[in-house]
């Protein structure tokens, strides 16, 4: 009776285990699919840069007229168009920063989700255009 009951028991925690390592990957997933979306928005917007500016969790630059500035608020990202109003475009957000690298920008995140951590990197590189760029 105590075998069939240890059976149970390692059964039980086994299925639990599982569970787990399921939902931690869809948050991994989810947080690789928000990374990548931000990162999509960001070089879609720098298409014809002419002025940027980097500091401390803050990208500030100018294409086609328009002013953007994107910056950690809490823990998301906002993403401002000419000053007028926000929108939110990483979400999870535990650390965000930037620097300016040889026609692009390196940008590390920190993303975080109950518990599930994860530092995704890259480089996104622009042309500068214009009369500060060529």
């Amino acid at each position: 009776m105590s075998l069939i009951l240890l059976l149970l028991i390692i059964l039980l925690h086994s299925q639990t285990l599982m569970k787990q390592r399921i939902e931690k990957s869809k948050i991994e997933h989810q947080l690789h699919a928000e990374a990548a979306a931000f990162f999509h928005y960001l070089e879609s917007e720098m298409d014809d840069t002419n002025q940027i500016s980097i500091s401390s969790g803050r990208i500030f630059f100018y294409s086609q007229g328009q002013r953007y500035d994107y910056k950690k608020n809490g823990e998301i990202i906002v993403r401002e168009k000419n000053s007028s109003g926000y929108v939110a475009v990483c979400l999870y957000v535990k650390s965000f920063q930037a620097s300016l690298v040889h026609e692009g920008i390196a940008i590390q995140l920190v993303l975080e989700k109950n518990k599930v951590k994860q530092q995704i990197e890259t480089v996104i590189h622009y042309y500068l255009s214009g009369p500060l760029g060529g």
